[in-house]
């Protein structure tokens, strides 16, 4: 136990250390600075209009970059107004984002935005960046005479090249929103099984001059 609280207090001192070192370096090199918080809104377009703050479990990372500097915020909530983050003036390019734009499957969706804002000396700046949904995402629903017609159903969308994620009346998740790279084709393909246990199947591509919008709805 002792061991323990050692090693937490070793760590802590260290993390102190490397900041007052940090500060040396600036002061020592006469760098002009000015500090920036950030504050993040999500504008969800195919859910609703309205601009809503990230959840309590949605950790953005922040790009900060000018032309003579650059650093990665690996969580937004570290730059508030009152922990602003110490930067040299100059005028920086903020991009924020939540994912990968190479997610695929459910839940796992790709928010990013982009602002820019101007750093002076000993002035606070507070940057706000609205992050959009930025890859495809996809949603099911099956017409009652399916579900009437039918003991199971499901169906397999991808991205057109294999991966992709099942809809399927048994795993109950019809409701559920899964996601896929944006750009490109979007492939589904549907099983019905009726009451004899007899199965049907189709298939179907979407170029992507029909997925204009983030969401699109299979099956209705």
């Amino acid at each position: 136990m002792n061991r323990y609280i050692t090693n937490i207090l070793i760590t802590v001192f260290l993390l102190c250390l490397t900041v007052a070192c940090n500060d040396v370096v600036l002061n020592e090199h006469n760098v002009e600075t000015g500090y920036l918080s950030v504050s993040l809104g999500m504008d969800d377009e195919v859910l609703t209009k309205a601009q809503t703050a990230p959840g309590p479990d949605m950790t953005f990372s922040i790009e900060v970059r000018s032309e003579k500097f650059d650093t990665l915020v690996t969580d937004h909530r570290s730059i508030t107004q009152t922990d602003p983050l110490a930067l040299p003036t100059g005028r920086y390019t903020l991009t924020a984002s939540y994912g990968s734009p190479a997610n695929v499957g459910f839940n796992k969706p790709y928010y990013m935005g982009e602002t820019q804002t101007d750093i002076t000396t000993d002035d606070h700046s507070e940057a706000n960046i609205i992050c959009k949904l930025a890859n495809t995402m996809v949603t099911v629903e099956f017409d009652q005479t399916i579900k009437d017609n039918f003991r199971s159903y499901s169906v397999f969308v991808e991205d057109g090249k294999g991966s992709g994620f099942t809809y399927s009346s048994d795993a109950y998740n019809l409701n559920s929103k899964g996601y896929l790279p944006a750009g490109g084709n979007l492939k589904w393909h549907l099983i019905l099984i009726n009451e004899d246990g007899e199965s049907y199947t189709d298939e179907h591509t979407l170029n992507e001059a029909h997925l204009i919008r983030s969401e699109e709805n299979l099956l209705r």
